[in-house]
């Protein structure tokens, strides 16, 4: 007996939710991301030239890290995005720096103070730092989400992290792990170190607006294009 159709003006089925948690093979899956666009060279070649230039670059380059997490948590097809609208670029990165400033500045405080006093304050300032990197996640998808002061809604972070634990607890186990690893890395040449920041930083942001996506968090709408020149 064949299955009964659905009647029309029936509203369909949900999709099924997103897996919880993440696979090995899909964290493989997004480690590859910079090596599978075929304009993958340029955009590298692009994103090593902002990782060695100080100030501007290096704001563009965590700017660019920003556009790789907006374009995760909208699912848009797997390639690095364009390195256009440096003014755009630059005004994320310049928010990533505040906001991650603001979060390593309570920890580095105590970390100072604790060299003069030792003992409480520099555990103090051991989980501090722990505490920071664990929720600046939380806060850059704020960020890519179009909401700076959303980065320091402390208590909006907790309930995201609520709603899915187990992939958030993933998420920044896989976060530290990268960030050890790009410490080995440059540990054994300086040369690696650009080539490594810009792999690590469009791996981090695929990562977490993956995450983001599972969670719920919205993402800022996409830039309108420019009209075209007639």
């Amino acid at each position: 007996m064949s299955r009964l159709r659905q009647t029309d003006g029936m509203p369909s089925p949900p999709p099924p939710p997103p897996p919880s948690d993440f696979t090995l093979d899909e964290i493989a899956r997004l480690a590859r991301l910079p090596f599978r666009d075929p304009g993958a060279l340029r955009r590298w070649l692009l994103g090593l030239v902002a990782a060695v230039v100080p100030v501007i670059g290096w704001l563009a380059l965590a700017g660019y890290r920003i556009r790789i997490l907006r374009a995760a948590m909208r699912r848009e097809p797997a390639t690095l995005p364009e390195w256009d609208n440096l003014g755009e670029l630059l005004g994320d990165g310049l928010r990533v720096l505040l906001v991650t400033l603001a979060f390593a500045l309570p920890a580095a405080v105590a970390a100072i103070l604790g060299n003069f006093t030792g003992g409480v304050l520099t555990l103090v300032s051991s989980l501090l730092g722990i505490a920071a990197f664990a929720l600046l996640p939380a806060a850059l998808l704020a960020l890519a989400g179009g909401r700076f002061a959303g980065a320091f809604d402390f208590e909006s972070h907790i309930r995201q992290i609520r709603r899915q634990t187990a992939l958030y607890i993933q998420l920044v186990l896989a976060l530290a792990v990268v960030f050890w690893g790009l410490e080995l890395l440059v540990g054994v040449s300086l040369w690696l170190a650009p080539p490594a920041a810009f792999w690590g930083f469009a791996f981090e942001a695929t990562l977490i607006g993956a995450a983001g996506r599972r969670i719920g968090v919205p993402p800022a709408p996409p830039a309108p294009a420019s009209p075209s020149t007639p």
